[in-house]
């Protein structure tokens, strides 16, 4: 199955260079491909946890053991098994939460101790040191290893400094999705990545809000990213996709959104620019929301922080000239 897999992805390889004429979305076929055939590679790959394989608690197997099933039935038919991406993301993301809870009770010794157990969070010096080394070997095994059993986990850089990490990968899943999904995972993951950044990373869950339009930690983000374009994104999310694990991750995006431009009266927001463009960004908002029933309720919200910010409710400083943002 291996030898197959190799050698059907080593062809693409080489039908792709024939092709003087290379484009943007040939480069995105290339990697839809090659992302689908290490995936299937994974899920018939035997599971290996080292060292570590009897401190394996039972739920991240099945896990594990689950999502490579799906996998497994999905590569058989090439796609057409009728497997939804939404349940690789459901069982993925529940691999991550097992994966980092893993993780940290190796490296703080809490692995197999009970809450109730008084040595809990006091860990000797000695100790300290072997969960440390530990925590390095664990990382080791899931750089070698979990990368080559778990379908879409990846060996990653992070985007805050030169480290790198190891985790489930909702950008190779994505990819995938978007070669051989159904209409609705297309819709979703055509979508909802712009909403939250592409690629995603582990602990920016708003890189694309946060990168366009923040310069220092804490500033708010009012400069580049277009509210109104993406609340319409949502909207139109919201009517075409049917199902509730996707729905539910665009409503999360939403209510962060709509918490982020409710602002206390009185209050102060900082902004990555001057009052007027503030204002502007909120008179679109209440323009828009205004004529659109699923947001009538936000509309008078949004009235009410205009009319605050113009007699000054809402102080508005800009980061630029203030360093309001703290970063």
């Amino acid at each position: 199955m291996k030898f197959l897999v190799n050698l059907t992805f080593t062809v693409t390889i080489f039908n792709f260079n024939l092709n003087a004429n290379w484009t943007q979305d040939d480069e995105e076929k290339f990697l839809v491909e090659e992302e689908y055939h290490l995936a299937c590679e994974a899920a018939v790959a035997p599971e290996h946890y080292g060292e570590f394989d009897s401190e394996i608690p039972s739920p991240f197997r099945k896990a594990v053991s689950d999502y490579k099933n799906g996998w497994k039935k999905f590569c058989k038919g090439k796609g057409q098994s009728n497997t939804s991406f939404a349940n690789f993301s459901r069982e993925l993301e529940i691999i991550l939460k097992f994966f980092w809870e893993l993780s940290t009770d190796i490296e703080m010794g809490w692995l197999g101790k009970s809450r109730s157990d008084p040595t809990y969070f006091r860990p000797t010096k000695e100790e300290r040191v072997r969960n440390r080394e530990r925590h390095f070997k664990f990382h080791d095994l899931s750089r070698d290893h979990f990368t080559k059993f778990i379908p879409a986990f990846k060996h990653l850089p992070r985007a805050d400094g030169p480290d790198q990490y190891d985790e489930p990968s909702m950008e190779a899943l994505a990819r995938i999705a978007m070669g051989y999904g159904s209409k609705e995972d297309k819709i979703f993951y055509s979508d909802y990545p712009l909403l939250i950044g592409k690629p995603w990373e582990r602990g920016s869950p708003w890189r694309e809000y946060y990168e366009a339009s923040a310069v220092f930690i804490g500033c708010l983000r009012f400069k580049k990213f277009d509210w109104v374009a993406n609340f319409k994104r949502i909207d139109r999310m919201k009517q075409e996709l049917n199902e509730i694990s996707y729905l539910e991750k665009v409503h999360k995006i939403e209510k962060e959104m709509l918490r982020e431009l409710n602002i206390n009266i009185p209050g102060s927001l900082c902004a990555c620019g001057p009052k007027e463009e503030v204002l502007d960004i909120y008179n679109k908002l209440f323009s828009y929301f205004s004529n659109n029933e699923g947001y009538s309720m936000q509309a008078p919200k949004m009235e009410k922080i205009i009319k605050a910010i113009n007699v000054d409710e809402i102080v508005v400083t800009n980061n630029y000239e203030k360093h309001c943002g703290g970063g």
